[in-house]
């Protein structure tokens, strides 16, 4: 029996892969795509286990600007690469994608690569998370490396475009608005006027690029004038991104009672 070539999806976080990727990796698995997926997590979910999907684990802090912490991912991405040989690359966020084109040509392998760009993070942002000079070289290494390697870009926004459009040729680049949702999952359902609690949800993680600030306040300003209006954010609190919204901030907030703040959730 013939082995199709392998098709590698390298994410860093298995619970972004199985809330954004899952379905897709199913789906084309049923068609016949060989594809086999990375993160940094040891344990394997038992979804995948469910729908055989191969998984390796990978070293990768998300948050850490440590040198010798990069490097011992640049080399843990070696050894993955070394070990699967990877027809594709497809990679979703951009520490993944650089230190996948490093390894990839410390072992001059032919990889092709697609990088798939949610948000450019704080690597791009005036975020004080990371020093000016990580900054720069980070980026100078990541905008010369997908020119080397003639990276097929998918971005979700026309300011992501913009941005590349400026740097590589706009053949290599595709905006798709959005990750996707099942629709047959996801229903809308009509408004009930006679509802006695309307519930406007926020689904983010709590970071400050996510809006979550703008979002207390208006609901602060909403509040004031329709008191039966429940406002609720769904989502996980990294609190090791530097980007997270403070301990402090977020009990003042709880203690206003504006804002629900339910948490991580998997439905």
């Amino acid at each position: 029996m013939e082995i199709k070539p392998i098709i590698l999806l390298i994410l860093n976080d298995v619970n972004f892969f199985i809330s954004h990727r899952l379905e897709l990796v199913v789906k084309l698995r049923s068609k016949g795509f060989n594809i086999h997926v990375a993160c940094p997590e040891n344990d394997i979910p038992s979804i995948l286990n469910k729908h055989k999907i191969p998984y390796y684990h990978y070293y990768l802090d998300r948050h850490s600007t440590s040198v010798h912490k990069e490097i011992k991912s640049i080399l843990s991405i070696r050894k993955l690469l070394k070990n699967t040989n990877p027809f594709i690359i497809h990679s979703v966020t951009i520490k993944a994608s650089l230190y996948s084109m490093i390894a990839s040509l410390a072992l001059k392998m032919p990889i092709k690569f697609i990088h798939s760009i949610s948000g450019l993070g704080i690597l791009f942002s005036d975020s004080q998370a990371i020093s000016n000079w990580k900054r720069k070289l980070a980026t100078f290494l990541y905008i010369k490396l997908i020119k080397i390697k003639n990276v097929k870009l998918v971005v979700q926004n026309n300011e992501d475009k913009m941005f590349f459009s400026n740097i590589i040729d706009t053949s290599n680049i595709y905006m798709i608005k959005g990750s996707g949702i099942d629709l047959k999952y996801f229903k809308p359902r009509k408004i009930n006027d006679s509802e006695e609690f309307p519930i406007i949800l926020l689904a983010a993680r709590l970071l400050y690029a996510k809006g979550i600030e703008t979002f207390v306040e208006a609901a602060k300003i909403v509040k004031s004038k329709y008191t039966n209006i429940q406002f609720v954010v769904l989502g996980d609190h990294p609190k090791n991104n530097p980007d997270a919204i403070s301990e402090q901030q977020l009990e003042i907030w709880l203690e206003e009672g504006f804002v629900d703040f339910l948490g991580y959730s998997d439905n």
